[in-house]
């Protein structure tokens, strides 16, 4: 039997209910506004910005609205990114069509670590790699002052705001223990430095691209998910993927929303199980950025499209063991995100517009 014919059978013997309308052109009127939508806000975010920069120098970002600068230049990996971009443009949505579907994934995945891999290369391996997570402001620079897990999430929240001893670093200061405690787990199993830190969180983040196929398939079908295939190995994102910790967040948080996609769809052989696993993505989410919390958000939305709750209890069993242990451990959330607040309005936050980054 073809992977095609394959593929209709088994979306045959899977529930009909979809939050996609199935055989939809691509390039609707709608489609179209979203992107011109885009694109204007966008816009508009880079013109007010530059006037605020320019004129107030408030902003302290060097390329409103993105914390970057503008600073065009080829590298190691400029060759291979050519290379990937032509390949993947070319032959990709061809490809796509044709592999099995857990070829296609493995394949997604790839793809978008030699993507990754290849745009951090562009500034060298010093730079765009194994320094990446070592200067003064990253979490490599506290792991170790981490004697014992125990005691630092004791006594983590003391040591946010700029004004206490010792205060943390800005990234660590700025999100939840378990960001830190992941490279401090790293460092201890002999997978320490700025090398073996880069290789994890490249790894991680890359897989969103993986799990963002399995939630479009399971919300929208395959065939939408093969023809998002491309675009998912070409992500702008890789850009801040490799290497960011926040490269981490993501794929934790795409696996978290691809399992409750499966599960809310019925589409996994243990809807029960897959929303579990979704809870315990969700709750570690919660522990490794304050502002992830908003992925909640992302997930009743699933939930609202295929229109179930049927995972919701499961998702909330799988978070609670995350806030049970950090909690007992000395850690509460809610304090640590307060204190987080006061010690942003100690920074460059006392001058920068509020109301900019609320919609910029």
């Amino acid at each position: 039997m073809s992977t095609t014919s394959h593929e209709n059978a088994s979306s045959e013997r899977q529930p009909k209910k979809r939050a996609c309308r199935r055989g939809r052109p691509a390039g609707t009127p709608r489609d179209l506004a979203v992107v011109a939508a885009a694109v204007l806000l966008f816009a508009v975010a880079a013109v007010v910005g530059h006037h605020l920069h320019v004129t107030y120098d408030v902003l302290h970002l060097g390329w409103p609205p993105l914390y970057a600068q503008w600073d065009p230049h080829v590298g190691p990996g400029t060759p291979a990114a050519l290379v990937v971009a032509a390949l993947v443009v070319v032959h990709g949505p061809a490809l796509a069509r044709r592999m099995p579907w857990r070829a296609l994934l493995w394949s997604g995945w790839g793809g978008s670590m030699v993507w990754c891999w290849s745009l951090a290369l562009a500034d060298g391996w010093d730079r765009g790699v194994a320094r990446r997570l070592t200067t003064g402001y990253e979490y490599l620079q506290e792991v170790d002052r981490v004697d014992s897990i125990g005691r630092t999430l004791t006594v983590f929240t003391d040591h946010i705001l700029l004004t206490s001893p010792d205060n943390w670093v800005p990234h660590v200061a700025g999100h939840p223990p378990g960001a830190l405690l992941t490279y401090v787990l790293l460092d201890r199993v002999g997978l320490g430095g700025g090398a073996w830190a880069a290789v994890f969180t490249i790894t991680v983040a890359s897989s969103a691209a993986a799990a963002a196929l399995v939630t479009v398939r399971a919300l929208c079908g395959p065939t939408t998910a093969r023809r998002a295939a491309p675009f998912a190995v070409l992500s702008p994102a890789a850009v801040w993927l490799a290497v960011s910790a926040d490269g981490y967040f993501t794929g934790v948080a795409a696996w978290g929303i691809a399992l409750l996609a499966l599960a809310a769809t019925r589409t996994a052989r243990r809807p029960g199980i897959a929303a579990l696993g979704s809870g315990l993505l969700f709750g570690l989410l919660c522990y490794l950025s304050y502002g992830l919390a908003l992925m909640g958000l992302v997930a009743a939305a699933v939930l609202l499209a295929v229109r179930t709750w049927r995972p919701a209890p499961a998702v909330l069993l799988g978070m609670l063991p995350w806030f049970v242990a950090f909690t007992v451990a000395g850690f509460w959330w809610f304090d640590g995100y307060s204190t987080l607040v006061e010690r942003y309005y100690q920074g460059t936050a006392r001058i920068r517009p509020y109301g900019y980054f609320v919609w910029g």
